[in-house]
């Protein structure tokens, strides 16, 4: 077989850098969760936070923090295959305000801030 010519080394170079280049580029970052559904409190202080189906990235965790607590105790679930969730109750009262967020794999998401009725 005869050695490739000089265009079509050139080329296949071009190629490899090309595909060695998108290996480097960064991923696009993954959008927070939508807005979830919020119950509570309850009468033991406790703050309930769901997402519908399609609200999180499928198999996302889903974390949330309270800011009033200084967001020490965060707590987190995985959403279902139908990008669904729900987080524990978790201590909260009237006005305070969650950070939520999801996470899939080694991308994070903004948080997306919720308050409590």
């Amino acid at each position: 077989m005869a050695p490739p010519r000089p265009s079509r080394r050139l080329a296949l170079l071009g190629v490899l850098a090309l595909a060695f280049t998108a290996c480097l580029a960064p991923t696009l970052p993954i959008p927070p969760p939508s807005e979830p559904d919020v119950s509570g409190p309850d009468a033991n202080g406790m703050v309930t936070l769901s997402g519908k189906a399609g609200s999180a990235q499928a198999q996302a965790e889903i974390t949330a923090c309270n800011e009033a607590a200084g967001c020490t105790d965060g707590v987190w679930t995985t959403a279902g295959a139908d990008g669904s969730w729900q987080l524990a109750p978790m201590p909260g009262k009237s006005k305070d305000v969650f950070l939520v967020w999801q996470t899939v794999g080694k991308n994070v998401s903004n948080a997306i801030e919720v308050t409590v009725p």
